[in-house]
């Protein structure tokens, strides 16, 4: 299995999530980078810088607030 390496995001939604497989690094600045394991859970407030880098095969259960839009248009276009 190959590591992913996200790079840095900043965006104006909340995040909050379950880690429900595998495990990945969270990096939140000013923070310093937290090891999260399967049952744990995050939350990212809005436009906080944060990446995740996993080190295992993983799921996560990601929320956001407000709605996604563009993540509703991806699934729209997929329905076609």
């Amino acid at each position: 299995m190959r590591s992913l390496a996200q790079s840095f995001l900043k965006e104006g939604h909340e995040q909050i999530g379950d880690l429900l497989a595998g495990g990945f690094n969270l990096v939140m600045e000013p923070m310093e980078t937290v090891r999260r394991g399967a049952g744990s859970s995050y939350s990212v407030a809005p436009n906080v810088k944060h990446s995740i880098g996993t080190h295992a095969a993983t799921i996560l259960l990601d929320c956001l607030t407000p709605v996604r839009e563009d993540f509703l248009e991806d699934e729209r276009r997929r329905e076609r």
